[in-house]
């Protein structure tokens, strides 16, 4: 059955992002094809499977952060606060990938349908009048599609609007695009960026993403002195094995990246297919924690809620069957188990093929 064209139809009547991909991850996922065959773990960032399109779990909802609610409760179009804190800025309806697992594609893909251009300057506008009259806000997130799509001209002046009219402490720009399309930092950007400290956060979530042109692309990155992070979710079949995660995160200290978190899936639609079993989550973290040293089991694993952020810490131990009860600040958010009969790992063969040099 062709999975591409099936979900290409179902794309067009739901709200899920279509197939979007770079040349550049484009030859990793072909070696992937040559050497194991079809839906590996990088297959399955940015192209549907069986399981994307007809597995269904309990309870899935289309938008569990409620993140159309946070934009229109400020009346500020495109600016998500969440926290009291800082504000999510979208600055851009352009990514240069899709990613498929996205847990914020039901708004993306809307907007995206809806064809809705940014009017960058009522944005700037509506953007400097909340960072003047409120002094709570100290951190600005450039993220949902990709800021680094952004022409140079644009992401500047939003960045120098920030600096010069606030005393905001904390810039953050969350890209995905240094493994889709390192070749987008060039000295150009990475000067803009080292002007305006900026942290920049990528979201790297298997270590075959991080071939050597990204790590060359990471230093040159670094050399400006700019900070680099990590975030990236867990996914089924991608990276749910605590081997795969210590490969990762042990490149990513090795290029002086620090690990922020780990995220469990949100339960929205058509996510069933990276999901996994709450109590084998926590065999994952506890694997981890038990095996690797301190600056590895050191990240955190959390999980995006209405509530805030929750970790294990957070959960009711004595959780029912489909459900797990997410306590924090007096307020509580049931948590839609993924069902254990789904939940079926991969081998870690076919996940660190490379590894395992299965041609030899």
């Amino acid at each position: 059955m062709d999975y591409i064209k099936e979900y290409t139809k179902l794309a067009k009547n739901k709200n899920l992002l279509p197939i979007k991909v770079t040349d550049f991850y484009m030859k990793k996922i072909d070696e992937e094809i040559k050497n194991i065959w079809f839906e590996g773990p990088l297959y399955r960032n940015v192209f549907p499977v069986n399981d994307k399109i007809n597995l269904v779990s309990y309870w899935e909802v289309e938008d569990w952060v409620d993140d159309r609610l946070n934009e229109q409760i400020n009346y500020w179009k495109n600016i998500i606060r969440k926290y009291k804190n800082r504000i999510l800025v979208l600055v851009t309806q352009v990514c240069v990938w899709h990613c498929l697992y996205c847990f914020r594609q039901d708004v993306l893909s809307e907007k995206l349908k809806l064809r809705e251009s940014i009017d960058f300057i009522d944005l700037a506008k509506n953007l400097l009048e909340l960072i003047k009259n409120d002094s709570d806000i100290d951190e600005i997130i450039l993220s949902w599609w990709d800021p680094m799509t952004l022409p140079i001209n644009k992401l500047e002046y939003i960045l120098k609007l920030i600096r010069n009219n606030s005393c905001i402490k904390n810039i953050r720009i969350h890209t995905r695009s240094i493994v889709y399309n390192p070749y987008i930092f060039n000295d150009t950007l990475l000067d803009i960026l080292q002007k305006y400290n900026v942290r920049l956060v990528f979201h790297i979530n298997h270590p075959y993403e991080v071939c050597d042109v990204v790590k060359d692309f990471i230093n040159r990155i670094q050399y400006k002195w700019i900070r680099c992070y990590n975030q990236f979710p867990l996914l089924r079949k991608t990276n749910d094995n605590w081997i795969v995660l210590n490969n990762l995160l042990s490149i990513l200290d090795e290029l002086n990246i620090r690990n922020l978190s780990i995220f469990i899936p949100d339960p929205i639609t058509y996510s069933a297919s990276y999901r996994i079993n709450f109590s084998r989550i926590l065999k994952i973290i506890d694997e981890l924690n038990l095996n690797t040293s301190a600056w590895i089991n050191s990240t955190r694993f959390v999980m995006d809620t209405v509530i805030w952020k929750v970790r294990r810490e957070n959960a009711d131990k004595s959780y029912r069957k489909w459900y797990i009860k997410f306590t924090k600040n007096w307020k509580f958010v049931n948590y839609p188990d993924f069902p254990k009969e789904y939940d079926i790992p991969w081998d870690l063969e076919k996940m660190l093929w490379k590894d395992y040099n299965f041609n030899n």
